[in-house]
């Protein structure tokens, strides 16, 4: 029998798990369905819990220890930025927006040089996109 290219991971999945109840492996079945975009976005790990890639940190993280806000058009239903990033990045632009205004200001007086503009943009760029590492807030897990 022939199977079609698009199918063959999960035939080979269920064939190496062939052992196992449905209710076991039907988590990891469902994700390898879901289109390429939202499999580089969640996953289930070992323990059948979902994971985000939080695109602020530019890590997996469990959804069970970290808060992640609501979503409705993605697929797992949360955002793709887990609560803490959210919050650490609108500041960051914010704070950019801030310094590139009061840059103009600066300049307009006369405190900074025409020919360090570019020096201070850069700065404050690398402000604006610098990844804050935080000590992840754990979630009251219920037992």
């Amino acid at each position: 029998m022939t199977t079609l290219k698009s199918f063959q991971e999960i035939v080979s999945f269920l064939q190496d798990n062939e052992d196992k109840k449905v209710s076991e492996i039907l988590d990891k079945v469902l994700l390898m369905t879901l289109s390429k975009k939202v499999a580089e976005t969640s996953r289930i790990n070992d323990a059948g819990q979902l994971e985000v890639f939080c695109w602020y940190h530019k890590e997996w993280e469990n959804t069970t220890l970290i808060e992640y806000g609501k979503k409705a058009s993605t697929e797992t239903g949360l955002n793709t930025f887990c609560k803490v990033g959210v919050n650490q990045w609108t500041k960051q632009q914010a704070d950019a927006k801030k310094a590139k205004s009061d840059l103009l200001t600066d300049v307009a007086e006369g405190k900074v040089k025409v020919e360090e503009i570019n020096k201070r943009l850069a700065e404050i760029e690398l402000k604006r996109n610098a990844v804050k590492k935080y000590a992840a807030p754990k979630k009251k897990v219920s037992k």
